[in-house]
């Protein structure tokens, strides 16, 4: 049992529909939580000397920056100066967890979603579905992004998809950010979560390709237009 759970993370690259067709019976979700924690973290704490200031950097753009003043800004650049090794695991197991508080607020879109269109999968099938994906929306996506925030010295710059083709806008532009979250990984998870719809609620691929859609461009919208309201 432990093998075919362990074989899913390079088989999901290459036959996805197999895996999900496992998912649907066995979704293993705590597998795929384990790894995308993993990944998240190894991301944040790697590059925490980097995404730390430019955080700051982006905070004092804001309207909660500008009432701050210059001794707390300075103390927030402080803390990113000369990072021990036990801040950068306690950064990076925060931000890993995070994110899978992230993948549950996405399953609960996709279940509302897809029960308004009929569909009869459970949540934790639905769980299975979202977390597989997400090994590699957000696993597999944050250990790429390493290398190219490391070579570039900046996240916020960094992009896997359309939005490098306005890169010169800057990383705090609309356009540039609405197109970051257009980034081939994300897609590519987007594509599993289709396959997985189609698994456990048994849609055709068109009926799986808008219930999912809907749901992942719905938490899209509400991510941008969270993001611009503090800016």
């Amino acid at each position: 049992m432990n093998e075919m759970v362990f074989s899913r993370f390079v088989t999901i690259l290459t036959s996805p529909g197999a895996v999900m067709a496992q998912v649907r019976d066995l979704p293993r979700w705590t597998a795929a939580a384990l790894i995308i924690v993993t990944c998240v973290a190894i991301y944040a704490g790697i590059t925490l000397h980097i995404t730390g200031p430019e955080q700051v950097d982006a905070l004092q753009e804001t309207r909660f920056g500008e009432m701050m003043d210059a001794e707390q800004i300075d103390e927030m650049y402080a803390q990113f100066e000369d990072i021990q090794f036990k801040n950068r695991v306690l950064s990076g197991l925060q931000a890993g967890f995070a994110s899978l508080i992230s993948v549950f607020v996405w399953t609960l879109v996709y279940l509302l979603f897809g029960k308004l269109a009929g569909g009869q999968g459970s949540f934790t099938q639905l769980l299975g579905v979202t977390m597989w994906s997400s090994y590699v929306g957000l696993g597999l996506h944050s250990l790429a992004k390493i290398p190219l925030v490391l070579a570039k010295g900046s996240a916020m710059d960094v992009s896997i998809g359309p939005a490098v083709l306005v890169a010169s806008r800057g990383a705090l532009d609309p356009v540039f950010q609405f197109l970051s979250m257009f980034d081939v990984f994300s897609l590519w998870g987007l594509y599993l979560v289709v396959l997985g719809l189609q698994s456990i609620h048994g849609f055709d691929r068109n009926k799986a390709a808008i219930v999912g859609g809907s749901g992942w461009l719905l938490i899209v919208l509400v991510l941008f237009g969270l993001g611009r309201l503090v800016m």
